[in-house]
């Protein structure tokens, strides 16, 4: 069966393609086309490799909006209101640009916007 990781982390997508032989499905995407038996043991595979459970699988067949999920996340992101808030200043974190003491709130933002994106597909 074909599976979506989505690890909301780019830097992290190379080695889960090449630890679980899937493919990038853009590099400026942050996710991975895997094969593998069940969701369950990908599950667990991932969350060894990533060393978080901050991320999602979906079946690759329901899925149709996929090259949009990143960019729609990043144009609901103010992104000069989010760097003030993380560090005070409006130019330190963009979508381009994003230390690494801020990734972790970061991805638990977009995290949480994709959730809501997906209760919204009817």
């Amino acid at each position: 069966m074909k599976y979506i990781v989505n690890t909301f982390n780019k830097s992290s997508i190379y080695e889960l393609a090449y630890k679980l032989k899937g493919n990038i499905v853009h590099k400026n995407e942050t996710l991975v086309i895997v094969n593998y038996k069940d969701k369950n043991s990908l599950q667990n595979i991932v969350e060894e490799i990533l060393g978080t459970n901050n991320f999602r699988i979906t079946e690759k067949d329901t899925i149709d909006y996929l090259p949009e999920i990143t960019k729609k996340i990043n144009n609901l992101i103010n992104w000069g209101e989010l760097s003030r808030i993380l560090s005070g200043s409006r130019t330190v974190v963009s979508q381009n640009r994003m230390p690494k003491k801020h990734e972790p709130k970061v991805n638990e933002l977009k995290w949480k916007l994709n959730e809501w994106l997906d209760s919204l597909r009817p």
